[in-house]
């Protein structure tokens, strides 16, 4: 499995993010990421690097849980479909990417 770090997968999704300081966040959410956030975020191919709190990895795994729930490419499929040089990438579908990704192997 490819993991892509947070920062990474939002360029790749198109998507402009503020990660608020730690201080800015709900105290509840200030804590360190639980066993369970980071069993997830491993899951959906997202590293943890650049993950500070509770709160930075909640949204970027309710980011990442959007984009699966409406049948959008995974984080590892749109790294790869920009490797192939493709452009516009973040709304292709995870169908679509496997089949341009298969397609690409057959070269």
């Amino acid at each position: 499995m490819t993991i892509v770090n947070p920062r990474e997968f939002f360029e790749l999704a198109g998507i402009t993010f503020f990660m608020p300081e730690k201080y800015m966040l709900p105290e509840g959410m200030r804590g360190p990421i639980t066993q369970d956030q980071k069993d997830l975020l491993h899951k959906l191919g997202l590293g943890l690097d650049e993950l500070l709190c509770k709160g930075h990895a909640n949204r970027i795994i309710s980011i990442a849980l959007d984009r699966k729930n409406k049948g959008l490419a995974t984080p590892g499929q749109m790294r790869m479909l920009r490797k192939l040089g493709r452009n516009n990438i973040k709304d292709v579908t995870f169908s679509d990417a496997r089949d341009i990704i298969g397609d690409s192997h057959h070269w």
